[in-house]
Parts: C-alpha cells; sequence; structure tokens
C-alpha cells in the first residue's frame, strides 16, 4: 500500500492541482496554433513580414501568461486593448526607426506606462506587457511601414488562439482543481498514516528512517496543502464561508497530521486506531471529542482521532462547494487609483525605466543590432519583485540560468543540426518545461528558454559562438542594471507598513476575545469579529510585497503560509465568539484563565510585530504540550486558536503556550 501511495503522491509532487501542467500545455499550444494560423494566413490570403511571426509567439505567450480575469468575455475586453496597444506599438517603433535617439526615448516612455498601468489592475498589467513586448520585438525585426497592418495581423492572431486555448482547447475547471487538491492532500496524510502504521506493525516504537521519512512526507504535505489553498482563490477576507471554511479544513488537517507526527515520537498510537483511520470506518474518531488521558499512548491516539475529524470535516466542506469559479474573481481594476510619486506603481515605474535606461546605453556599447536583450533583462528582473533581495536573487538566477541555457542549446543544435524536425520538437519541449517551471524556479525558466532560443537561432542557420556568447552579455548587462537601481533607487521598505497591519490584526483579536471574557454578546461580538475579518484583509495587502502580487502563480512559501495560519486564528475566534454569542460556550472559570493565557500570550507574540513574515525557517511540526491535552477538547474552537497561534514562530524561537 505504502508503495501505491508512493507512486500516486510522486506524479502529483509539485503539482497537486494540476495547475503548472496546464501552464505548460498552455503556452506550447498557443505557440503551435499561433505559427500555424500564421503560416496559413500568409501562404493563402496574404503574405505576411517575418515580424508578425515573431509577434504571433511572443503575444501568444503574453496572452497565456498574463490575461488574468476568470470569465471569457472580460479576457476578450482585455485581449482586444492588448492587440490595439501592440499596435500601437509597433507602428510607433517603426515611424521612429530612422530617429534612433527619439525611438529609444519612446520605448523608455513604453516601458514606463506600461509599469504605472499595472496600478490600475490586471488588464492594465497585461495591456502594459503587450505594449512593451510589441515595441520590443518591432525594434528586433524592423518592420516596414507598409508591413505595420500585417504585422498587426499576427498579433491579432495570437490573441484569437491565446482566448480560444484558454476557453475551449484547455479549460479552467477550478471545481475540479479544489477536489484534485483536496485528493493530494489526503493521500499525503494517508502516506503519513501508512508509515506510522508498519512502524507500529514492526515494534511499537519509530526507527531513525521512520522519523526521517515523516519528516519528508510533513514537508510535503505542507506544500500540498498550500497548493490547495491556493487552488481556492485570493484570500482578502470577507469571503465565502464555504470557501473560508474549506481553507480552514486544510490548515486544520496540516496541523492534526503534524500533531501526530509529534505525538509518535514519544509514544506510537495503537495499531487498530492507525488501520481504522486509514480504512475510514469511523474507529479512528472514538474519543476524538473526549478528554485525552495524560499518557502519551492515549495523546498519540488522540491526534490520530482528530486527524480523521479533520479529514473528515474537509471532505465534507469540499463537498458543499459546488461554485467555486465564482468565488475567486480577478477584477479588471481594484477602483479608484491616484497616482502621485509615493505611488509603488510609479516608484516601481521610475525603477524599471532608470534600470532599463542604463541596460539600453551599456547594451548599445556593446551591440548596435541586440542592445535589447539588455533592455529585457533589465524589465524581465523587475517582474514579479517587491524588495531589493528580490531582485538580487532574480536577477542572479537570470544571469546563470542563460548561459548554462545556452551551453546546453548549442550542445542540443550541435547532435542533432542535421534534423529540424527533432530540433523543433526539443524546442517545443523546453518551451513546456519553461512554463511548467516558472511558478517554482526561475532560473529554471530562464535555462529552458535559452534553450530555446540557441535552437531556433540553429532553426534559422544563424547560430553561432559570438551571437550566444553577446546574448550572454546584454544578459548580464541587464541583470546588473537591474541589481543596481533596486539597491539605489526607492529601495523597497514595507516593513512599517506590514508592522501596523499587524499590531492592528493583534488588537482586534485581543479586543475580540476580551469581549468574549465579559459579558458581551449578540450585535457587539458580530460586530468586532468582523473588524477582525477586516484587519486580516488589510494584513493580506500589507504582505502582498513579500508575497509578490505580480506574480503568475504564486509559489508556497513560507510568507503564504504565515498569512494561512492569521486566516486560521481568525477563523476559530470569530467561531469562538460566535458559540458565546449564542450561548453556546459557558464562561467557566477553566475558560476564562484559557482565555487570559491567550491574551498574555496575544501581547508576547505582539511585540514581535511582523518578524513572522521574515522568518526563512519552515514551521515544520506542531508542537504538543499535556497540560493543553488536559484541560481542553482537542476539537474546541479556542484550543484551536491556541494550537495556531503556536505555529507563528518555529519551535526555537516560539514563546511557551503551556497553561
Amino acid at each position: 500500500m505504502l508503495e501505491r501511495l508512493r507512486l500516486r503522491n510522486m506524479l502529483l509532487a509539485g503539482d497537486p492541482t494540476l495547475m503548472r501542467l496546464r501552464l505548460g500545455s498552455r503556452v506550447v499550444v498557443s505557440v503551435c496554433l499561433s505559427l500555424g494560423l500564421i503560416y496559413l494566413f500568409s501562404s493563402h490570403v496574404h503574405a505576411l513580414p517575418v515580424a508578425a511571426y515573431g509577434l504571433g509567439i511572443i503575444l501568444s505567450v503574453q496572452g497565456v501568461l498574463m490575461v488574468r480575469e476568470t470569465t471569457g468575455p472580460a479576457q476578450f475586453v482585455t485581449r482586444a486593448t492588448g492587440v490595439v496597444a501592440a499596435g500601437l506599438s509597433v507602428t510607433l517603433a517603426t515611424l521612429l526607426e530612422e530617429y534612433r535617439l527619439v525611438s529609444d526615448l519612446a520605448f523608455l516612455a513604453v516601458i514606463f506606462v506600461a509599469c504605472v498601468g499595472r496600478a490600475f489592475g490586471p488588464r492594465w498589467n497585461a495591456v502594459g506587457m503587450y505594449a512593451f513586448m510589441a515595441y520590443f520585438m518591432a525594434a528586433y525585426f524592423h518592420p516596414a511601414l507598409a508591413d505595420v497592418p500585417w504585422a498587426t495581423v499576427g498579433i491579432a492572431i495570437s490573441a484569437a488562439v491565446a482566448q480560444t486555448v484558454r476557453f475551449v482547447v484547455i479549460r479552467e475547471n477550478p471545481i475540479a482543481s479544489m477536489r484534485g487538491a483536496v485528493r493530494a492532500t489526503l493521500h499525503r496524510c494517508e502516506e503519513i498514516l501508512v508509515t506510522l502504521e508498519e512502524a507500529s506493525e514492526r515494534g511499537g516504537v519509530l526507527a531513525r528512517a521512520d522519523s526521517d521519512a515523516l519528516r519528508v512526507q510533513a514537508q510535503r504535505l505542507k506544500g500540498t496543502v498550500l497548493s490547495a489553498i491556493g487552488a481556492l482563490g485570493p484570500d482578502e477576507g470577507g469571503q465565502n464561508e464555504a470557501v473560508v471554511d474549506l481553507r480552514v479544513g486544510l490548515i486544520e488537517l496540516q496541523l492534526a497530521a503534524e500533531s501526530a507526527i509529534v505525538a509518535a515520537q514519544k509514544a506510537l498510537p495503537p495499531r487498530s486506531i492507525l488501520r481504522a483511520a486509514l480504512n475510514r470506518d469511523g474507529q479512528g474518531n472514538k474519543g476524538g471529542d473526549s478528554e485525552a488521558s495524560g499518557t502519551e499512548a492515549d495523546q498519540s491516539a488522540a491526534t490520530i482521532a482528530w486527524l480523521a475529524d479533520a479529514r473528515s470535516n474537509v471532505l465534507q466542506q469540499a463537498a458543499k462547494i459546488t461554485a467555486l469559479a465564482s468565488a475567486s474573481p480577478v477584477s479588471g481594476s481594484s477602483g479608484p487609483v491616484r497616482l502621485s510619486f509615493k505611488h509603488p506603481a510609479v516608484r516601481t515605474a521610475i525603477q524599471i525605466t532608470l534600470a532599463a535606461a542604463i541596460a539600453m546605453a551599456a547594451g548599445l556599447a556593446l551591440s548596435r543590432e541586440r542592445w535589447f536583450w539588455a533592455v529585457l533583462s533589465a524589465f524581465l528582473v523587475f517582474i514579479n519583485t517587491q524588495s531589493r533581495g528580490d531582485t538580487a536573487m532574480k536577477a542572479v538566477q537570470r544571469a546563470v540560468g542563460t548561459p548554462v541555457g545556452i551551453v546546453a542549446g548549442l550542445v542540443l543544435a550541435v547532435a542533432f543540426g542535421a534534423h529540424p524536425l527533432i530540433l523543433a520538437f526539443l524546442a517545443l519541449a523546453s518551451i513546456f518545461l519553461a512554463f511548467y517551471n516558472l511558478p517554482v524556479s526561475y532560473g529554471r525558466m530562464t535555462f529552458f528558454i535559452s534553450i530555446v532560443i540557441a535552437l531556433a537561432y540553429a532553426l534559422m542557420g544563424v547560430l553561432t559562438l559570438d551571437l550566444m556568447w553577446l546574448r550572454v552579455e546584454e544578459t548580464l548587462i541587464g541583470s546588473v542594471a537591474g541589481i543596481l537601481v533596486s539597491a539605489t533607487v526607492f529601495p523597497t521598505r514595507t516593513r512599517a507598513t506590514l508592522n501596523k497591519a499587524e499590531a492592528d490584526w493583534y488588537a482586534a483579536l485581543k479586543s475580540l476575545l476580551e469581549a468574549t471574557r465579559s459579558e458581551e454578546r449578540g450585535a457587539e461580538l458580530i460586530d468586532l469579529s468582523h473588524r477582525l475579518d477586516k484587519a486580516y484583509g488589510k494584513l493580506v495587502t500589507a504582505a502582498r510585497p513579500l508575497g509578490a502580487p505580480w506574480q503568475l502563480v504564486v509559489r508556497p512559501g513560507h510568507v503564504r503560509q504565515t498569512l494561512a495560519l492569521h486566516r486560521a486564528a481568525t477563523y476559530w475566534a470569530r467561531l469562538f465568539a460566535r458559540n458565546v454569542s449564542v450561548g453556546n460556550a459557558k464562561r467557566t472559570e477553566p475558560l476564562l484563565a484559557l482565555i487570559g493565557d491567550l491574551l498574555s500570550e496575544i501581547d508576547a507574540l505582539a511585540e514581535r510585530k511582523a518578524d513572522c513574515f521574515y522568518l526563512e525557517r519552515l514551521r515544520t511540526s506542531a508542537r504538543l504540550d499535556t497540560a493543553n491535552f488536559e484541560r481542553r477538547k482537542i476539537s474546541d474552537s479556542l484550543g484551536m486558536l491556541e494550537a495556531t497561534l503556536t505555529r507563528f514562530y518555529p519551535d526555537a524561537d516560539a514563546p511557551s503556550m503551556a497553561g
């Protein structure tokens, strides 16, 4: 059974929602269809310039990556607007081709406007990318003015293809993605149960190999849970209750599984309980609603009961969601935007434009024909970065991935240069692998894109070592320009804003708990619950620079995990307040004491402000405390709030939550 689970989990590892598979497939299908349709149009309607092919390829990719609305009409409007913007960029670049200085300044202006457009939402972010890439390709191909209308045909074909691929060929299915992510999460939990069950069968104690395997399985579970949470859409606060319940249920399932691993280090639960949990026959839930005794074996058994309950809860919540597609819309605009010199989008636009100008000057000094590679690198290293460190890391990944990929591409070109079909297949495979890896590694994406470029030049018969070395040099110029500007011009500091949002969230949490300890009921508690939810939404907004809001597919990481824990704490606090407001939770002395302890611990956590967002060490396990098991039910919402707060910091740094 373990081998079957391992094989299934290996196939889903890193992509439980198949999001990466769809992304890579959409790009490849869009590129192939665009090229095919442009060729057919050129053969049977009117001969198209080479620029039409280049624009069709690059903008079909942009059409897949940058257009993020969830409905067909909204995406159609974005793509149509992008076609107009791209056509204007090509026209402008062509008209100014003979006036080099003016053309270069116009390119910088296009870059600035494209970057400022991000402030107005995903639609204008996509339109800006259309305009930038179109000007870039026009500077590369130098189309004649008479060719501009026909080059625009390639742009229109690429947009139509991207729309068709997204909504007809490879459609998005949020419900299927959610269910697949839930299944993958449950498979991860079953893998943990199987490891515990086999260890229990061998003798009742964990061997070193078992502990190592469980540690790896816990890490995999965490990544899968975060991917599953991501499949539920952006978490802004005030979201559909069914989606919130499932999101928190997944967090609870992870917490329960990790608690079971920690408890098993002291004593394994009985094999019968593990077997019952694996078989899902209900016996694994025994004791789930009763106080656990003080023995380590009983505590370990209680964690398995908790795990079984959490798993059942996730299945129930997943079954309730029937309209997930409408739960995570991506709007074309976030509301009225007032631009000023202090606006983050304006400052970022200034950064990128300055970096592009530096790269342009240095690139022109190196090559009058290929300088735009430097500008492209300077532009791209800022995408999906919100700090000096992020930009530097991305620039290094690009600077390393480019030469390594070019070397690999040269090797493939030499090995299969006499077989164009093989080179074409390898190029398509590299395109797929580039965008399959984009969500998890920019360096890998750069590596495979560099292979594609080398193979494309080989197919055109112009591949030379000097040309590829020039690309490496121009890439290094752009990367260095990006690092220098990000470090010296408006270096991003989001800590102050995040500290305030975190302090407001702690204050709202304290206010709600203090109200539950007093005689407040009904409307007052509901109002405080809404305030806590709003504070969480503001915290999400403040943390966006750390979580990279421009990212195409957000990679699970410690920032998202920290936000997930805040969401879980918000949920459990609101649930407890709701129970108090309807009279289901009595204000007993032990309960009041636990609330008092939580308030003290919240004060201790609040002193660290937003430190939890900046810790690189991952939270590898939940900590169990014998006193906590003896003083409360494991399913109690207030106890779950306590257990969630213990995870804000790694074990070595966390303040004790023991009672």
